[in-house]
C-alpha cells in the first residue's frame, strides 16, 4: 500500500507506532518454515528491527528522488523472508521539497488481507496520533487470534457438518466437467508468469457507481457481486459463444461458524477462494440472468468456505482433487478509500511502487478481474498474461463487460424491473415455477381488493 502524504510526517514517532501496531497484531510478527512435507508457522513474540525504515530523499532532484524511491519500494516488496521475516514493513520517503512525502506499507500476501488492511491503516493512524501528542497508546482491543481460528477450522474440515457439503461441490465439479468453460487465447504457446503480468483498466462513472451501488440492488434484492457477475456471464458468452462459466471467486473467509470466536479485527489471511459455474446465459433476459445468478450464490454453502477445506485439508474422505481448474478470477474488494480519496486520514493511494510478485511464479489464472470503488468510481483491472493475450484483445474484453454492466443497471433502473426469487424465502422451500404461481396470486388479489 503506498501513500502520497499531504503533510510530513515524525518519522520517530512513526516508528513508534509502527512497533506497537506489529507488538499489537501477532501475525505481523509470523514466520514459516518448512518441517518435511508440512510448513509450520511460528509467531515470536520479539518484533523485528527491520520492520520500519526511513529514507531521505529530500536532497535529490526529482527525477532522481523519484528513480530511487522505485527501487528502494521494490526491494522492500523483495525483502520478505518466509522463514526468517519480518513478513510487515514500512518505509516512509522524505521527498523533495515541494513533491509530498511517501509511505510505503508492505505485507506478504500469508499475513493480510483486505479487511486487515483496513485495521491496519486504521491502528496506525490512531497510534501515530496519540504518541505524537505524547498520549498513552489506547489501540482498539484484539478479537480472537488467527491460531486459534485455525485450530478450530481444521477440526471443523474434519466434521460431519462440513461432510454434508462433499456431494454438492461434487456436482459442481461435475457439471462443469462437462462444459466448455476455457478462454481462447491469442498465443497458445506463450506462458502465464508475473513477468508477463499486464492489465486493462476500465471504470464506470460516478453516477453509474452510485446507481450499482444504492439503487440497482433493490430491484432484485442482490448484492453488488450478483450483478456484477451477471455481466461477466453475458460479457463471457459474447466473447465465446459458450454458454457456461467457471470462475473463481474470493470470499472474505471470516464465516460465523464458532460461538467463541470473533474475527472482526483479526488480521490474518482470511480470504476463501471457492469456484462458482455460471450456466445458460445465451438469449436469456435480463431479469432471467440477475435472478439465475443470485440463486446460484445462494445455493453456495458456507460463501465457499468449505471448498478449501474439503479439497486440501479434509481426512478419510474423498477430495475434490480432480476438480476443474477455473482460468477466470474475480474479485470485488468493495470500496476501500474514504468518499474523500484520503485512506483513514492518513493520505491517498499511489499506484503500485515496485513488483508485488517475483517474476517468475506462474499466475494462477488466464484472466483476473479485480473490482474496486475508488474516489467515487466502481474500477475493473482486467490482469492478464501478454504472452498469452494482446492488449487488444483484452482491451476489447473489458469494454463489452463493462457494456454489459451497464444493460444490466440500466433495466434495474427501468420501470416494471424487479421481482423475487425462492432463496427470499428460503424457509417457504418453493422452487421458481411454485413462487411465480404464488406472486401471480398475490397479484390477483390485490388488483381484485383495489
Amino acid at each position: 500500500l503506498a501513500l502520497q502524504l499531504e503533510e510530513p510526517l515524525d518519522s520517530a514517532a512513526l516508528e513508534k507506532a509502527v512497533r506497537a501496531l506489529v507488538e499489537h497484531h501477532d501475525m505481523l510478527r509470523a514466520r514459516f518454515r518448512r518441517d518435511g512435507s508440512a510448513w509450520i508457522a511460528e509467531i515470536p513474540s520479539e518484533v523485528a528491527p527491520q520492520v520500519f525504515r526511513f529514507v531521505d530523499l529530500s536532497t535529490l532532484e526529482a527525477g532522481e528522488a523519484a528513480k530511487k524511491l522505485a527501487a528502494e519500494a521494490g526491494q522492500a516488496q523483495a525483502s520478505c523472508n518466509l522463514q526468517d521475516g519480518p513478513l510487515f514493513r514500512v518505509v516512509y520517503f522524505r521527498m523533495p521539497a515541494g513533491a509530498g512525502d511517501a509511505m510505503l506499507i508492505v505485507a506478504h500476501h500469508l499475513v493480510i488481507d483486505g479487511i486487515s488492511w483496513r485495521v491496519l491503516t486504521e491502528d496506525l493512524l490512531t497510534a501515530y496520533q496519540q504518541i505524537a501528542a505524547g498520549e498513552k497508546l489506547r489501540l482498539p482491543p484484539k478479537t480472537t487470534s488467527f491460531k486459534y481460528w485455525a485450530e478450530r477450522l481444521a477440526d471443523f474440515a474434519n466434521s460431519d457438518e462440513l461432510a454434508e457439503e462433499l456431494e454438492y461441490w461434487r456436482k459442481v465439479g461435475e457439471r462443469a466437467g462437462q462444459a466448455e468453460t476455457g478462454l481462447p487465447v491469442d498465443f497458445p504457446e506463450g506462458q502465464n508468469l508475473e513477468k508477463h503480468a499486464a492489465s486493462v483498466k476500465v471504470a464506470l462513472n460516478e453516477e453509474e457507481t452510485e446507481a450499482l451501488l444504492r439503487e440497482v440492488p433493490l430491484a432484485y434484492h442482490t448484492q453488488i457481486e450478483h450483478i456484477l457477475l451477471a455481466a461477466l456471464a453475458r460479457a463471457y458468452n459474447r466473447w465465446t459463444g459458450r454458454q457456461a462459466l467457471l470462475v473463481d471467486m474470493e470470499s472474505h473467509g471470516r464465516e460465523d461458524l464458532f460461538e467463541d470466536v470473533n474475527l472482526s479485527r483479526t488480521v490474518g489471511w482470511f480470504t476463501a477462494m471457492y469456484p462458482v459455474l455460471l450456466e445458460g446465459q445465451a438469449g436469456w433476459r435480463e431479469d432471467e440472468l440477475i435472478k439465475h445468478v443470485k440463486e446460484t450464490f445462494s445455493s453456495i454453502p458456507r460463501h465457499g468456505l468449505g471448498f478449501g477445506l474439503l479439497r486440501f485439508k479434509r481426512e478419510k474422505s474423498p477430495k475434490l482433487d480432480s476438480f476443474p481448474e477455473a482460468v477466470v478470477g474475480f474479485n470485488y474488494l468493495g470500496q476501500f478509500e474514504g468518499e474523500d480519496g484520503r485512506l483513514h486520514g492518513l493520505g491517498k493511494t499511489l499506484d503500485t511502487l515496485g513488483p508485488e510478485r517475483h517474476p517468475e511464479n506462474p499466475r494462477i489464472h488466464e484472466l483476473e478481474i479485480g473490482a474496486l470503488v475508488v474516489g467515487g468510481q466502481m474500477q475493473f483491472n482486467f490482469s492478464y498474461s501478454s504472452d498469452r493475450l494482446a492488449e487488444a484483445t483484452v482491451t476489447r474484453w473489458a469494454n463489452e463487460y463493462v457494456e454489459e454492466l451497464r444493460r444490466l443497471i440500466q433495466h434495474c433502473l427501468s420501470a416494471g424491473a424487479g421481482g423475487y426469487t425462492p432463496s427470499d424465502f428460503a424457509d417457504a422451500g418453493l422452487d421458481d415455477e411454485e413462487l411465480e404461481e404464488l406472486m401471480e396470486e398475490l397479484d390477483e388479489n390485490w388488483d381484485s381488493e383495489a
